[in-house]
C-alpha cells in the first residue's frame, strides 16, 4: 500500500514539473506584451497641440500611437485632425501635431495604442474630456 501512494504521489510531481514551465512562460507573455498609453491636448487661443504615445512590456516588431481631434458639431463629433508615428523593434512610440481650430465647440483628443509581435497584435484606446474653446 506504501508503495503505490508513494507511485502516485512521484507521478503527480513528475507532472507537475512537466507542466509548469509551459504555464509559467504563458502567463509571463500575456501580461507583459500589451500596447497602453495615454493621450492629451492643450489649446492656446484656436490652435490645439494633440499628443499620444504607447509603450509595450517587451521590445515589439511594430508599435504604433495615434491621436485623433474630434469637435463637437451639431449633435456628432467630427475628426478635424490627427498625428500617427510608428516605430519597428521598439518598446516606445509617441506622435504629436498642432492643429488649427474654429473654435466655439468642444474639443476632445482618442488616442489608440497599437502593438504588434510575430501574428500577435493588441490595440487599446485612451480618451481625454471633452474641452470648450472659444474662438
Amino acid at each position: 500500500m506504501k508503495k503505490r501512494v508513494l507511485c502516485i504521489c512521484l507521478a503527480f510531481v513528475l507532472c507537475l514539473l512537466i507542466a509548469m514551465p509551459t504555464f509559467a512562460a504563458t502567463d509571463s507573455n500575456v501580461e507583459t506584451r500589451q500596447a497602453i498609453g495615454t493621450c492629451s491636448m492643450n489649446a492656446s487661443g484656436t490652435s490645439v497641440f494633440i499628443s499620444a504615445s504607447s509603450s509595450s512590456g517587451i521590445t515589439e516588431d511594430v508599435i504604433r500611437a495615434s491621436a485623433y481631434l474630434w469637435e463637437y458639431h451639431s449633435g456628432t463629433w467630427i475628426c478635424v485632425g490627427s498625428a500617427t508615428n510608428t516605430r519597428y523593434g521598439s518598446y516606445y512610440v509617441s506622435a504629436s501635431t498642432t492643429v488649427g481650430v474654429a473654435g466655439n465647440h468642444y474639443y476632445r483628443v482618442t488616442g489608440v495604442h497599437y502593438s504588434q509581435t510575430g501574428d500577435l497584435s493588441n490595440t487599446t484606446t485612451s480618451y481625454t474630456s471633452q474641452q470648450w474653446i472659444s474662438a
